[in-house]
């Protein structure tokens, strides 16, 4: 199986088996959450880069906007932009 097959059977196997029960556990609950990589690994480049990686916020008060896939692509249309950790926590943590 060539590289990329490999990376999207990974993406698939972990959306299938841990953030699908993970947002099926968490809907309807008090609590908002993220999901994102700790780092891109582009297949040319076959190592960690420092790139901007997308992030799904989910939760009270989280309204939802136009983008309709979790990706890299996607991610930066969307109403969140580019934020910094610090950014993110404080959006998670706001009442």
């Amino acid at each position: 199986m060539g590289d990329l097959k490999l990376k999207i059977q990974a993406i698939e196997d972990f959306d299938a088996k841990i953030m699908v029960p993970v947002m099926e556990a968490l809907k309807g609950q008090d609590i908002r959450f993220a999901i994102l990589p700790d780092h891109p690994v582009p297949i040319k480049l076959r190592k960690h880069t420092t790139t901007p990686v997308p992030v799904s916020i989910c939760g009270p008060g989280i309204e939802p906007d136009g983008v309709e896939y979790f990706s890299e692509q996607q991610a930066p249309g969307g109403r969140l932009g580019f934020m910094r950790g610090m950014e993110l926590i404080e959006l998670l943590l706001k009442k």
